[in-house]
């Protein structure tokens, strides 16, 4: 049957890749990934789903994998110097661990934006002036080899209150404690500016988390107001 076709198989694959996606059942999983890529059967939300599934299960190499074949992103170097997938949010976000998650929480607004750096889009987050915000509601997951890497993105701010603005933090997925590093914090007004940071990939480590934070203030006027947009979010590893 499977060989013949039937009505309907790219949803039926789906489905049954849906359903073959379980903890004890991983190979079984894989053996259907592979029978599905190789006839055209994919598209990128059920890959999203698919990478999901192995970074549950620590398969991060391989959840990485199956997401840069899905996405080809050969042109840009993704996957091999560029480790941010669409780091100037042109694209609406499908639910990868790869891909970024964009949150919105009550106090706090972010979506894709028309006021970009370069390109078309950027991302925007609104902070209402209600309440003393701890907010990480924005970030990406990516798999990585040891070596030596540069953090870098465009940020611009309107408005920023408080003594806590927001900052980039980048941390082992797993463990934290492994390695965990900030860009500088932004605050008040300011237009675009480039933040980095350099770090180095312990053998330890193989998937970095990289999140836009603000972290509730001590303070008595703590309540977070303003607008931040980031754009252009790149981390290049050095050398090969």
């Amino acid at each position: 049957v499977l060989e013949g076709g039937v009505p309907g198989e790219r949803e039926a694959a789906h489905a049954y890749l849906r359903y073959v996606m379980r903890p004890d059942t991983v190979k079984d999983a894989a053996e259907v990934w592979r029978w599905m890529t190789a006839r055209g059967l994919g598209d990128l939300r059920v890959t999203a789903e698919y990478a999901g599934f192995l970074v549950r299960q620590s398969r991060f190499a391989e959840g990485a994998a199956a997401w840069r074949a899905g996405v080809g992103e050969t042109s840009s170097g993704y996957g091999s110097r560029e480790f941010v997938y669409d780091g100037g949010f042109e694209r609406e976000p499908v639910g990868s661990p790869f891909d970024w998650t964009i949150g919105t929480t009550e106090h706090v607004e972010a979506a894709r934006d028309g006021e970009p750096h370069s390109g078309g889009r950027s991302l925007r987050i609104s902070f209402d002036g209600e309440a003393n915000t701890d907010y990480h509601g924005v970030s990406q997951k990516t798999a990585v080899r040891p070596g030596a890497y540069q953090f870098r993105a465009f940020v611009k701010t309107d408005g920023i209150t408080t003594d806590e603005g927001v900052r980039w933090q980048i941390m082992d997925a797993a463990s934290p404690a492994r390695l965990s590093l900030e860009t500088e914090e932004m605050k008040g007004t300011r237009g675009w500016l480039e933040v980095r940071v350099g770090f180095v990939v312990g053998p330890s480590t193989e998937l970095l988390e990289m999140r836009l934070v603000r972290r509730a203030s001590l303070r008595f006027d703590n309540k977070i107001k303003g607008t931040v947009w980031v754009d252009d979010v790149s981390l290049e590893r050095a050398g090969r």
